[in-house]
């Protein structure tokens, strides 16, 4: 048998040279490196930004559109002047009917930041449940975008059922009992969200005011579990709201108003609808369940075919439950 080869031993001064090289190759890319300044800003593209959400609420609809920013530190406030895009041609399609949208001022709720007011294209008509959209924008210079929205359709079933007397939420303090609210709905409703609120009037100096507020649910109140997908297989939707919640509601509104006269007149519940464009963007938005973290992994969210922005839907369904007026909490 041949005995194995035996290669050479590498000589230490080749050793000791590499040993020398490796710091010495290090510190050039570092002081290379620092020859380059460094910017945590990336390169900005001026973008449209359109947002618009159409209802059967209201016999009014609104598109606002705006252009990204840019400002020369980090500090996005530094901002003062607001990109709201003017003078722009927008329609709204409905199958055959064309709403043209007029360029319209509306007054600003708080002027802290922008002292300007708002910008907005207004059309006079309600959006039809069922009925799909388009939204057209025209900026000029072949500048446009469109999106399209199919708007939620009637429900075709919504019914309650009572776990405790609603006139008397008192009567049973040492259980927890619930009210809930059920409703089916299309496969045109891709989330929705449920409320429970007391409206009431209020005596002050200036007469009787109409008030209300909302019965929050057990688990507290937060945005991140509002809107809930539907359920796909029989599109049934459902929320509950317990007695001790609502009795608690109850005595913070006679206990924050002492010797104040209160009439409470009804229960109001409310069953929110969006489509699939909103439901999208909410969860987006809001679908991680960590307010302690930031998601890189998600993209923005856009149905528009050119920048970004949001063309979604929703409607509202209602029951309501009047109170007698001899309601207990009365004062």
């Amino acid at each position: 048998m041949q005995p194995c080869p035996r290669f050479p031993a590498r000589p230490r001064a080749h050793r000791h040279y590499i040993l020398l090289l490796v710091p010495a190759i290090a510190g050039a890319l570092l002081f290379s490196s620092c020859n380059h300044s460094f910017s945590p800003k990336g390169p900005f593209k001026q973008q449209l930004v359109t947002y618009s959400l159409l209802t059967d609420e209201r016999d009014r609809q609104f598109v606002r559109i705006y252009q990204t920013y840019d400002v020369d530190g980090f500090d996005p406030f530094q901002n003062k002047t607001d990109g709201q895009v003017v003078g722009a041609q927008v329609a709204i399609v409905d199958g055959n009917t064309t709403y043209m949208m007029r360029d319209t001022i509306l007054p600003r709720a708080s002027t802290s930041h922008y002292d300007s007011p708002i910008h907005a294209y207004v059309g006079d008509f309600s959006a039809r449940r069922g009925r799909s959209y388009q939204l057209v924008l025209d900026l000029g210079q072949g500048n446009s975008a469109t999106a399209t929205v199919t708007v939620p359709d009637y429900l075709t079933r919504l019914w309650m059922v009572t776990g405790f007397n609603l006139d008397e939420p008192g009567a049973e303090q040492k259980k927890v009992l619930y009210v809930w609210i059920y409703a089916a709905s299309t496969a045109l409703t891709k989330g929705y969200a449920g409320q429970m609120v007391v409206q009431y009037q209020i005596l002050t100096p200036s007469g009787w005011q109409d008030r209300e507020d909302e019965v929050p649910p057990d688990e507290g109140y937060s945005l991140t579990n509002r809107v809930i997908s539907r359920n796909n297989e029989n599109g049934g939707l459902s929320f509950s709201r317990s007695n001790v919640m609502y009795r608690s509601l109850l005595l913070a509104i006679t206990g924050s108003n002492p010797n104040t006269s209160i009439v409470f007149k009804r229960l109001v519940f409310r069953v929110l609808q969006v489509d699939q464009n909103l439901y999208d963007y909410y969860k987006i938005v809001h679908g991680f369940q960590d307010p302690y973290t930031i998601r890189y992994d998600q993209p923005d969210f856009t149905d528009m075919s050119s920048g970004f922005g949001l063309f979604g839907g929703y409607t509202i369904d209602t029951l309501v439950h009047e109170l007698p007026p001899n309601f207990g909490y009365n004062q």
